[in-house]
């Protein structure tokens, strides 16, 4: 190996590690609800359409906060009611995101 890169090895290799090791990026759950990427969740959730529990809410949520973040977080993926299935169009973390931010503050 040429000297000027043997010299960089340890850099390099640093560098690997630390991406490697770093904690994933946080998902913003608001930025996924806003998001027009995916699915629009502020669309059919904003104005309550077709039931959709409105964040901000509490008497939206009543009978959906009793099956918990993960199971709600499963009907965002598998459809409920009026709302499609969004599974394949956003991964497990997006919909915990947004299921999290739109309870956010609920009592």
């Amino acid at each position: 190996m040429p000297r000027s890169i043997a010299g960089l090895m340890p850099t390099l290799t640093g560098l690997a590690l630390a991406l490697v090791l770093a904690p994933a990026h946080a998902i913003d759950g608001e930025e996924v609800y806003r998001s027009d990427s995916m699915p629009l969740c502020m669309g059919c959730h904003d104005p309550g359409a077709a039931g959709a529990p409105r964040p901000g809410h509490a008497d939206d949520w009543e009978g959906r906060l009793g099956r918990g973040v993960d199971g709600m977080t499963q009907s965002v993926l598998d459809g409920m009611g009026a709302m499609p299935g969004y599974a394949g169009r956003m991964s497990e973390e997006e919909a915990r995101a947004a299921v999290e931010y739109m309870i956010e503050g609920l009592d």
